[in-house]
């Protein structure tokens, strides 16, 4: 006999893959900017120092920055892959202690029917 999923899990695994795709692809990005932005400024940085001395060979510039950004790249993949996972598994590890939750408290609040009271005249 196949278990169906409820509408409640049905929109579970729609928001997890949504957040898998979109989540990963955000961190990627943000990586990405960052590190852009740090080359960008280590290049700024070494094309002005070197301008001031009157040495305009600015391919040391380059080679450096280039490298900035490869380690600023480092464990990028990564980041965002556990970005994209570690929110779904909490996720549904939160929901299922919620529901158990819950329904451990309203079965501790049903009422046992009672027999009727049995007098002896």
């Amino acid at each position: 006999m196949k278990r169906r999923l409820n509408m409640w899990q049905r929109i579970g695994v729609v928001a997890s893959v949504l957040w898998f795709l979109g989540g990963g692809m955000w961190q990627l990005e943000y990586d990405t900017d960052v590190a852009q932005k740090m080359m960008n400024a280590e290049y700024n940085l070494c094309t002005e120092t070197r301008a001031q001395k009157q040495d305009y060979n600015f391919e040391p510039c380059s080679k450096e920055s280039w490298k900035t950004h490869e380690v600023m790249m480092e464990g990028s993949g990564t980041k965002a892959l556990m970005f994209a996972i570690l929110p779904i598994i909490l996720g549904w590890l939160f929901a299922y202690i919620v529901l158990w939750t819950t329904r451990w408290v309203l079965r501790g609040r049903k009422v046992e029917p009672k027999a009727p009271n049995s007098e002896i005249d």
